[in-house]
């Protein structure tokens, strides 16, 4: 074995095996998303592996069943080892475990399913909110950079720190006096949140899922400027952020979505952002957008974003002279689905995308600036959508495998009561 050699065999090694790596999924990852399940697997080291799958966000009752078949997918694509770890709301004792907690020792990558993120606060926190000694084991094994943390819907939205989202619409999120630290039924779509935050493995801002398709881009930036935070990140679903060496002073975020679906993550910026007032309505301004697809990487130390080089910028070269006619439904409510759909509002839309719509057709255009409108009235908002040369604002398209592929840095939105 030459010097060269072993040298990139170590570099490569330190790379997907010693760092603090993460796998954050924004929900409904699909059993064929391949692309998705391999990372994690190589992250966690590959045919060294032992994944250790946690469905304590499911309703106990599926708990079991659910770890079933996300055991079954490790194996399918190639993970050594992978065993079920069984804490969930009727077995929450095994967070103390020393049988559990030994074979949580042991693994290199632990997997959150989706479900409710508060019940994976019941399953791994103690009454005090100490943690408990599964959740501890899980944290060393990932501070020493033994063991990856992956995680989907529920289990990447409780990665983050302070403030955790729990639940709400944006419509509701812009018109409520300000987010409620605790779920009220008269009130159900109201923006909720966790004051505690989650288990704070994702160190970069909030997290939210099922980004683009639940049109949730109204109540994280409420939300993230109530909390005094300065980005957060919405990913879409069945595609993955991925931050390699998160713990370190210069960590690597790339975006991975499967090669028959155009998603992405959106990073929201709200350093230059402010709120205002206006007839005792919340409003905001300046915050900065930036939409990332597959191959796009972002830097958060330096907020530097790197396009995917089979991407050009879109600038002179937009197809359509004007942007798309402004959207009547710029967060995709669920409440304008129709009466049959009522029973699964909460899970379908009517009108999806639409702010990412509007978005990426804005860069394909001659237009500066567009808008779209709420849903819901009474009040109105209106969010407007603007190519800034203050924030450098910048449009990328490219083709892959026949898939048109957008990308957006430094987009300004503004978030104003429409009287």
């Amino acid at each position: 074995m030459n010097l060269f050699f072993l040298l990139f065999l170590i570099l490569f090694l330190v790379q997907t095996i010693a760092c603090s790596n993460l796998v954050l999924v924004g929900g409904h990852l699909a059993d064929d998303n391949e692309v998705v399940y391999k990372r994690i697997i190589s992250l966690a080291g590959g045919e060294n592996s032992y994944i250790g799958v946690i469905t304590a966000a499911s309703a106990p009752e599926y708990a079991k069943e659910n770890g079933e078949y996300y055991k079954k997918l490790f194996e399918k694509y190639g993970a050594n080892k992978v065993d079920w770890i069984p804490i969930d709301l009727n077995h929450t004792s095994n967070n103390d475990n020393p049988d559990v907690v030994s074979m949580i020792n042991k693994m290199t990558g632990f997997f959150f399913g989706g479900g409710d993120q508060e019940r994976l606060i019941t399953c791994f926190y103690l009454k005090n909110r100490a943690q408990s000694l599964a959740l501890k084991t899980i944290q060393r094994r990932y501070s020493n950079y033994d063991a990856v943390i992956a995680g989907s819907s529920a289990g990447t939205t409780i990665q983050q720190g302070i403030p955790m989202v729990t639940g709400g619409e944006s419509w509701d999120a812009c018109e409520q006096t300000k987010p409620y630290p605790k779920y009220d039924p008269d009130y159900p779509d109201y923006l909720t949140y966790n004051p505690d935050g989650g288990f704070n493995f994702f160190k970069h801002g909030s997290l939210d899922t099922h980004f683009s398709q639940r049109g949730r881009q109204g109540r994280m930036i409420r939300l993230t400027s109530y909390g005094k935070i300065q980005h957060y990140y919405g990913i879409d679903e069945n595609t993955a952020l991925v931050v390699l060496d998160s713990l370190s002073n210069n960590p690597t975020m790339e975006i991975i979505s499967p090669p028959d679906e155009v998603s992405g993550v959106w990073v929201m910026d709200l350093s230059q952002s402010s709120e205002y007032t206006k007839n005792d309505y919340w409003n905001i301004k300046d915050v900065k957008a930036s939409f990332l697809t597959e191959g796009d990487k972002y830097y958060p130390s330096t907020g530097k974003y790197v396009i995917a080089n089979w991407k050009t910028s879109l600038n002179g070269r937009e197809i359509y002279p004007s942007p798309m006619t402004p959207t009547d439904d710029v967060f995709s409510s669920p409440d304008a689905n129709s009466r049959q759909n009522k029973r699964l509002k909460s899970l379908t839309r009517t009108n999806p995308n639409k702010f990412t719509k509007v978005s990426t057709d804005l860069f394909d255009s001659k237009g500066d600036n567009t808008y779209g409108i709420t849903y819901e009235n009474d009040p109105t908002y209106k969010v407007f959508f603007e190519k800034s040369a203050t924030f450098n604002s910048e449009g990328f398209q490219g083709y892959k495998k026949n898939l048109n592929y957008y990308s957006i840095r430094n987009m300004k939105i503004d978030i104003k009561y429409d009287d």
